[in-house]
This record gives C-alpha cells, structure tokens and sequence, in this order.
C-alpha cells in the first residue's frame, strides 16, 4: 500500500488526466492566470497607495509580491504585530522605533517612521529634538523610550536597567508593547539590507515636515 502523501500525489495525476480528457484544463489555468494578474494589479495600487501615505518607496514589497504573492501577504501578516498600541504614550512609542531603526542605518526607514508619527499626531519639534541629539527637551517617557530602542538594538550593557526605568514608569504593559514595537521596527530596515535596497542615514535627510518629505 502506497504511503498517503503517494496516494494523494495519485489521485492528484489522475484529476489532471481526466480534466485534460475533458478539455477542461485550459479554461481552468486561464482563470487561474486571471486571478494572478487581478491579484498583482491590487498589489501594485496598494502599494502606490501606501507609498503616497508614507512618503516613502516601498520597493522591497515589489520584490517580495515579485516573487510570491503568497510571501507578500504572509509578510503582511506582521503589520498587526508592528502597530500594535495601546497602554503606551503615542510619543514614547513612535520613539522607541525612532531609536532602534536608527541603529540600523537605513535613512530611508528612519524616515518613514517620522511619517507615521507625524501621522500619527507627533508634533514635528519632538522628532527633531530626538534627531538633533536634543534629548533634554523631550519629556521623560519619551525620552526613556527612544533610550530603550536604541539599547535594545545595539545590544548594550544597559538594556536592563533601561527596561526596568521604563516599565517603572510606565508600566508593565507598556514595557511589553514598546519591546514588540523596537523588534518590529527593526525588521523593515534588516529585510531591505538583506534584498540589498537599504540607503544610509548619513545619505538621507529626514525631513521633519510632511510636506517636504513627499517631495
């Protein structure tokens, strides 16, 4: 008796043979081609779409739907998971991601998270003072937060003691969310380097106006 994956792999054959028979094999791959390229056009428009919205390319989603609409959308799976907040200040937690996606070197990133915060309802002086190195002028949550997520991703000695400041101060709940929102926030800047589409920080200008930075 065949294994079950062999007997599926058979009954499988002897489908496409007797569709073949029929003559119903070519209107079945030219729906299925149909919904291929249905599926590619409300890619490429959503991605216009969200490359509008955030000021930013978005090219290394074109390379992922490229490949697989499948891998395209499991990745987009993770977008829950990287804009989740809810018992976090919003300042402290777009701070947080400032912080760790800036240890990653990759401008464009860091860009577009000032675009959402600015979204968002950020105050544009908070980003530039946390660009600037201007640290003093931002409140202490906040400036806590975007400590934590640049310890976090340089890996530094004083991630713990950071981490119990923060979850002191802002609670438990908190802590855990702004540790999701650092390890998210990496992940967009680490996966563009890996497709090699990652552009220094010391190459891009962040510009803390939405204005100026969708032009």
């Amino acid at each position: 008796r065949l294994p079950a994956d062999h007997e599926s792999t058979r009954q499988s054959r002897r489908s496409l043979a007797a569709l073949t028979q029929r003559g119903e094999l070519v209107p079945l791959a030219r729906g299925l081609n149909s919904t291929y390229l249905r599926m590619n056009a409300l890619i490429a428009r959503t991605l216009a779409q969200q490359e509008q919205k955030l000021g930013a390319s978005l090219d290394y989603l074109r390379s992922l739907a490229g490949v697989s609409t499948g891998l395209f959308a499991k990745f987009g799976l993770t977008t829950p998971a990287a804009t989740h907040r809810k018992h976090t200040p919003r300042d402290a937690w777009h701070l947080a991601r400032l912080g760790a996606t800036r240890v990653q070197d990759c401008g464009t990133c860091v860009q577009t998270v000032v675009n959402v915060a600015l979204d968002d309802g950020v105050a544009p002086d908070v980003f530039r003072a946390a660009l600037d190195g201007n640290v003093e002028a931002l409140n202490e949550a906040s400036r806590l937060a975007l400590r934590v997520g640049k310890a976090v991703a340089e890996r530094s000695a004083t991630v713990e003691e950071l981490r119990q400041q923060l979850e002191e101060r802002l609670g438990h709940e908190a802590a855990v969310e702004l540790a999701l929102a650092v390890t998210m926030a990496q992940v967009y800047p680490i996966l563009k380097r890996g497709l090699g589409q990652a552009v220094a920080c010391a190459r891009v200008e962040v510009a803390v106006d939405r204005t100026s930075a969708a032009n």
